[in-house]
């Protein structure tokens, strides 16, 4: 608690772009998952993987969205492997050229791209 209107929160880095302080009229003691909600399945978190040589998680990426110039930089917009759509995240062309499967990725991004102006989709 900052005072007795505001208050400081940890927040978990997926929301390291919300301002930490809090109204505490805004707050509410959390509520675990509601008698109508128990049918609805909790969403797994994705398996965390290893490098077995540094031990540093590793991301995958699972396919290229989108491509967009940014200052004159190619950037891609990456969605990562055991994570939903919302996830995605913008990268410089060259850490993602550095992937073992960037050709297939680029194949399969172009190849989205014809089916999609030509109407397939």
């Amino acid at each position: 608690m900052i005072n007795e209107n505001a208050a400081r929160l940890k927040l978990p880095r997926s929301m390291s772009r919300l301002h930490s302080t809090f109204n505490v009229d805004l707050l509410h003691h959390y509520i675990e998952n509601p008698a109508k909600f128990k049918s609805r399945p909790i969403p797994k978190a994705s398996r965390v993987i290893l490098d077995d040589q540094t031990g540093e998680q590793l991301h995958i990426v699972e396919c290229l969205l989108k491509y967009r110039l940014l200052n004159r930089k190619p950037e891609w917009l990456v969605k990562w492997h055991g994570y939903p759509d919302h996830e995605a995240t913008w990268e410089p062309e060259p850490t993602i050229k550095k992937v073992s499967h960037w050709h297939e990725l680029l194949a399969d991004f172009k190849h989205r791209q014809r089916e999609f102006n030509s109407g397939g989709m």
